[in-house]
């Protein structure tokens, strides 16, 4: 089943690509990105209002300020829930805190939408549409605007699934459309690779790597925050999946930790890795692992493991830490990176 990472495509693929920072940098998501989701917060909060009104249409545009010609209303803390959002056509930016409206919008859909092409005049600006009508309410995300309608992004508004399994798949969406060989990265964009064809990860292969998961489980887990580098007595946790309440945000539901490993054969300056330090690392990989979601007290713990080494070996490489990834409910999995795309069509010839 492919996996839905949402506005996290196209250009703001290209962007998260572009982003060349160190371990523990902060990172910015991209406009769309933060858009989609803080509107979902919004209508979270919302909706857990009793008298919230659930007949009509709601619509975002990402636009700060309507144009001259809009008569309309400012609510300066649009992010508290406690305004009516439906029937109305909301101006907002991407962290949707305030906003400007116009109210008492038509109960006729393709009016609405006519109203904020033609008469508005935004229909090329990314919108978003909130339909509380249905058993399962649902925003449809027009990253091109509602001229362009038939691209359309769904999400139901109820809380995403976060387990072992779908940690994973959103992961192995990443990898393959931006990690499995060199000429799947972006062209221009920070590489993972120092020297692909003689197998030398960058220096800052684990940040990349890091930025873009960060990126993409934000997108498919657009009710949570996935937070990186995370200071704790045990060390600092790579990326960090959390679920706030939309009514208290400084109460959470710490759902995942993930520790991200990069294998080696070779340093980014040509030194040889040996077999012996990348099974140390992985062991500490694990033990990383079971100390943080101790100390974090999270739902799971997850190792991933991004191989670029010289040869796949498979699994392998967990052989000797097997038993007690199991043991303590520690989730394992390896993504290997073919350091040429030639090498990764050979695996289709053996």
């Amino acid at each position: 089943m492919p996996v839905n990472l949402g506005p996290w495509a196209g250009a703001d693929l290209v962007a998260t690509a572009r982003l060349h920072t160190g371990i523990g940098a902060d990172q910015e998501l991209p406009p769309s990105l933060r858009f989609r989701r803080n509107v979902a917060k919004l209508l979270k909060r919302r909706r857990s209002v009793e008298d919230a009104r659930r007949d009509s249409l709601a619509v975002f545009i990402l636009s700060p300020q309507p144009p001259s010609h809009v008569t309309h209303a400012r609510i300066p803390m649009l992010d508290n829930g406690r305004t009516e959002v439906v029937g109305r056509i909301w101006f907002v930016n991407e962290a949707v805190r305030t906003g400007h409206y116009i109210a008492d919008i038509s109960d006729d859909d393709a009016r609405v939408f006519d109203t904020v092409c033609t008469q508005i005049g935004l229909g090329d600006s990314p919108t978003i549409v909130f339909d509380p009508r249905l058993a399962n309410p649902e925003i449809r995300f027009y990253p091109g605007g509602l001229s362009n309608d038939d691209t359309c992004i769904v999400h139901a508004i109820s809380d995403t699934e976060v387990s072992p399994d779908s940690i994973s798949r959103v992961v192995e969406r990443i990898y393959e459309s931006s990690f499995i060989t060199p000429d799947a990265e972006v062209p221009g964009a920070a590489s993972v690779w120092e020297d692909s064809r003689r197998c030398w990860p960058s220096r800052n292969a684990e940040a990349i790597i890091q930025a873009h998961l960060k990126s993409g489980l934000h997108a498919h887990f657009f009710d949570c925050e996935v937070r990186h580098e995370q200071p704790s007595k045990a060390g600092r946790l790579d990326l960090e999946i959390e679920r706030p309440d939309p009514n208290d945000y400084f109460t959470i539901t710490r759902l995942a930790v993930i520790e991200l490993k990069v294998l080696r054969s070779f340093r980014y300056n040509g030194r040889t890795t040996r077999a012996d330090a990348i099974r140390r690392w992985i062991t500490k990989g694990v033990g990383q692992v079971i100390a943080y979601r101790s100390e974090r007290r999270s739902q799971l713990g997850l190792l991933m493991c991004f191989d670029m080494r010289d040869a796949d070996t498979g699994q392998q490489c967990f052989s000797h830490v097997a038993s007690l990834a199991r043991d303590q409910s520690v989730f394992l999995s390896r993504w290997f990176l073919y350091n040429t795309s030639e090498a990764y069509r050979d695996i289709g010839l053996a």
